[in-house]
């Protein structure tokens, strides 16, 4: 009796599937009981890790500090994570704008007023040419102005300081629909809504400050690997 030789189809042979297709294929889809748990708790650990890390670098971005205009808040050299997908604000929020139009740049500041908002800046004592400035805020729908207690900021502001020449002090100024006010903590060494450009477009805005990452931490290393990050002053 001959023998019959069986000849493989080198194309049959099984391809080794990718964990995504383990875990949504035959575990979601056909309710397959895996072989091996272990294996199995790993590929889930590769796909849900996979998934964060595309949805993490889609949505945030990294932000690095420059200069000492949100002083005491935020130093030169801090790093902060930034919420990318987002076009509300509101006030106390930190920010990081987009300037230029040739020559971009960023500035990270604070929200002081959003649209609808009244802002007026007092000057203490007109006669005095370093007078302290205080700011009162008229809320959207309010009829009177409160003075804003801000105990994060680095000293008060003075009126020879940060102030753009002709600035309107002791003058009711209104936000413009979709455009934020926005100064830095530091307020005497800041470059914000005070100076030329007054209130800024909500569509100049980059991103909204998430979380200040520790200096040094994991974490800090982590986003840095992660990220090409972005600098603003």
């Amino acid at each position: 009796m001959s023998e019959t030789t069986v000849i493989k189809n080198p194309s049959s042979k099984k391809k080794k599937k990718e964990p995504w297709e383990v875990v949504l294929k035959d575990r979601f889809l056909r309710n397959e009981k895996p072989e091996n748990p272990y294996i199995m708790a790993f590929l889930y650990f590769i796909v849900f890790f996979r998934s964060f890390l595309i949805v993490f670098v889609c949505f945030f971005q990294l932000c690095k500090v420059q200069g000492s205009s949100m002083q005491n808040t935020l130093y030169g050299g801090d790093h902060v994570l930034l919420f990318r997908t987002t076009s509300t604000y509101k006030r106390g929020d930190i920010v990081v704008i987009t300037k230029g139009d040739e020559n971009e740049y960023n500035i990270i500041k604070r929200v002081i007023a959003t649209e609808g908002d009244a802002l007026l800046f007092h000057v203490v004592d007109p006669t005095d040419k370093e007078s302290e400035v205080t700011v009162q805020l008229k809320k959207k729908d309010s009829d009177t102005f409160e003075l804003l207690e801000e105990k994060f900021i680095a000293e008060p502001m003075k009126k020879n300081q940060s102030f753009r020449a002709g600035f309107e002090f002791d003058t009711e100024i209104l936000i413009p629909e979709k455009h934020i006010f926005v100064m830095g903590d530091n307020r005497n060494h800041s470059e914000d809504s005070r100076s030329e450009d007054g209130a800024y477009p909500i569509s100049s805005v980059y991103g909204k400050s998430f979380m200040k990452v520790s200096k040094g931490s994991i974490l800090e290393k982590l986003l840095s690997f992660l990220y090409h990050e972005n600098n603003a002053t």
